[in-house]
């Protein structure tokens, strides 16, 4: 009996999640059709395969909803994941790292109410340039190919200055386990979310 009345409130939750996100997703439909088209790129293969409902679900499991909330794009490019983020989670903080200075003006230009940092992710001193933002909750997301050196180096100075991260990446890297306390939460076929402290 539990279990039926649990699958009934799971659909019905379902189905007001898909309302919101086609209601939003339907009023700002020109702006990912023209970032879909937009020829940015192979780094944005991934983000770009996925339906944004599918990123917007991923979010909401990453408890971007809540108040307070840094959303870190590591490797944002034109700002596409930003956009998504900024209509969909407003109150949320938006820090987008790119270390291409053509498409960091492309993410001012997209993006309002971001803090851009134009960087390079092997950067050491990274953790310098970032900003002080108060927040319970701290969300890297982590989809352009690069070399896992990178996203170690990347993700240590977050959490050097943010403290416990959840992060939603692409794919299992084995080589965080032997240097933070690594938590998976939920394996896909596209990717991964896990914390790290």
């Amino acid at each position: 009996m539990l279990k039926t009345i649990l699958n009934v409130l799971n659909r019905i939750s379902d189905y007001v999640l898909n309302l919101f996100i086609f209601s939003n997703f339907q009023r700002e439909k020109s702006t990912f059709d023209n970032h879909t088209n937009s020829n940015v790129g192979d780094g944005f293969g991934l983000a770009r395969s996925m339906h944004p409902t599918e990123l917007i679900r991923i979010f909401i499991k990453c408890g971007l909803f809540r108040k307070e909330t840094l959303f870190i794009d590591l490797g944002a490019g034109d700002g596409y994941v930003l956009r998504l983020v900024n209509i969909f989670f407003p109150k949320t903080h938006l820090l987008g790292i790119e270390s291409d200075k053509n498409l960091i003006s492309l993410v001012e230009q997209n993006v309002k109410n971001s803090i851009l940092i134009c960087s390079d992710l092997s950067d050491s001193e990274l953790f310098l340039k970032l900003p002080e933002i108060e927040s319970a909750n701290v969300i890297a997301y982590i989809f352009n190919p690069c070399p896992v050196s990178l996203v170690i180096i990347s993700l240590q100075n977050i959490v050097k200055k943010y403290g416990p991260i959840l992060v939603i990446y692409k794919t299992y890297p084995a080589e965080l386990e032997s240097i933070f306390n690594f938590n998976l939460i939920e394996k896909r076929k596209n990717f991964l979310i896990f914390q790290l402290s």
